[in-house]
């Protein structure tokens, strides 16, 4: 019962109302039915907020318990400042249940009426629900300060509160509290270090092979078709390290064939060295020549190429391209934008799913281009590892979103939302993915969904995908 009067005093602070004149009857058990309470609140939070399936980290347990230690901290330097030891539990109390219903009401706020407001903000990069976390705390204690100490002057009550309010908000900008809940397919921890993939072809005969390789696999495209926008693709994972690289290009393929009615016209090139002796190498020379060959199928003027490519990225703004022992030149953003642009087509979607891939748009963008990148220029990107199956890149926007529209652009709007819930869940620095759009190309991709009615979402199976192209 106690408790009930402390927790209606809580919200009268939340509406930023006088509490009850009961405060000094505030003890230790009503703090720690608090902090019961903010444990119970964040646990549904993170279990509604993760789609399901789930698996529990007890090590949240650890950054909550140093915010409740915080709510001590402040009040006993809240306390000795003012000389005033009594305002101890009061203070705690009062502050930590505020701090849980005002966290609350802002993460509803942020999942209703901000989205409904500003529906294509960034959720990660958008400070608008922390500015208003903020206000309201400094308020809610600035209020909580006129009860407990009304006979101060209100300069000193307004610096208490400023300071309150700091001491609270700014360990929660450096420390990530953690989430009780994550997708049951991310790993805690790194998964365990896996044997490199190994090339079984002698390079000199698997480099004479090339030409013959990728003039066959040019010759096996289908025409254009008059009057008709075709939709064709280059898929290009150029890291033979980790197959999630291979998966993504197979998958992409497979998508844009079965999906959207590339069939035909789709062009896979891959260092897995499971598939050297299949694919076309990812390599420079090859993509260079594949987009030349594919740009004489195609009516140029008229169709759209879409170019996937997939890999590790680096700081320095270079794609990896690696096949040992082969020693295969990187590909940097002068080199592809003066590749696409030799090729002579005019309507070109450029993915790139790699880490610090932003860096490739400045490059890129202009009146031919419309660019999707998995990072800023200065972010990296996640999902990749020795025993990944798909980025998060390649997870959000190709095996989620695509199969869910057929708008590029509305998939990697979608795509964003996904990818920054698994990495606030994950506890990693946002990658923020980029986008440099063309109202030209995004126009010819209008036409192009006109004439097709796109097929049953594609599911991502990569051993399937692996025995179709053995075959």
């Amino acid at each position: 019962m106690e408790f009930a009067r402390t927790l209606l005093d809580g919200l009268r602070l939340v509406a930023l109302q006088r509490p009850s004149q009961r405060w000094r009857r505030i003890g230790p058990g009503e703090f720690w039915l608090a902090a019961l309470l903010l444990l119970s609140v964040n646990l549904a939070e993170a279990f509604l907020s993760v789609p399901g399936p789930r698996q529990f980290d007890p090590d949240a347990l650890r950054g909550l318990s140093f915010f409740i230690l915080l709510a001590l901290l402040v009040a006993w330097a809240t306390c000795v400042a003012l000389r005033r030891p009594a305002l101890f539990w009061p203070f705690a109390t009062l502050a930590l249940l505020a701090e849980t219903l005002i966290g609350s009401a802002v993460l509803l706020l942020d999942n209703t009426l901000i989205d409904w407001l500003r529906p294509n903000r960034d959720p990660d990069h958008d400070r608008t629900a922390l500015l208003l976390w903020l206000a309201w705390t400094l308020l809610a204690v600035r209020r909580l300060f006129d009860h407990l100490e009304p006979h101060r002057p209100w300069p000193l009550r307004s610096l208490a509160a400023l300071l309150a309010t700091a001491a609270i908000a700014l360990p929660a900008w450096f420390i990530v509290r953690g989430s009780f809940f994550y997708p049951a397919d991310w790993q805690a921890e790194p998964p365990p270090l896996t044997e490199t993939p190994m090339l079984d072809i002698e390079p000199e005969e698997l480099m004479l092979a090339q030409p013959a390789r990728l003039d066959a696999a040019l010759a096996a495209l289908a025409p254009q078709r008059p009057g008709v926008v075709d939709l064709y693709l280059i898929a290009f994972g150029s890291d033979g390290s980790e197959r999630v690289f291979r998966n993504e290009t197979l998958y992409a393929r497979a998508l844009l064939e079965r999906r959207f009615g590339a069939q035909a016209r789709s062009l896979a090139l891959s260092n897995d060295p499971d598939l050297a002796d299949r694919l076309p190498l990812a390599m420079r020379s090859n993509l260079g020549t594949a987009l030349r060959g594919v740009a004489a199928k195609m009516d140029p003027a008229e169709d759209v190429l879409m170019l996937f490519i997939t890999t590790h990225g680096s700081e320095l703004h270079e794609l990896q391209v690696t096949l040992d022992p082969l020693p295969l030149a990187q590909v940097d953003p002068a080199w592809l934008a003066q590749a696409l642009s030799d090729s002579g087509i005019d309507h070109r979607v450029v993915a790139i799913s790699a880490c610090f891939s932003g860096g490739f748009l400045p490059a890129l963008a202009g009146p031919r281009n419309l660019v999707f990148t998995a990072s800023r220029a200065d972010r990296p990107s996640f999902g990749c590892g020795p025993d990944s199956d798909i980025t998060f890149f390649g997870r959000a926007w190709l095996t989620e979103a695509l199969n869910e529209t057929s708008d590029f652009v509305d998939a990697f709007e979608r795509a964003k939302v996904a990818i920054a819930r698994r990495e606030k869940a994950a506890g990693y620095d946002p990658s923020e993915p980029q986008v440099a759009r063309n109202a030209a190309v995004e126009a010819q991709l209008a036409r192009w969904r006109e004439g097709i009615a796109p097929g049953p979402a594609v599911p991502f199976d990569p051993e399937a995908l692996v025995a179709e192209a053995l075959r």
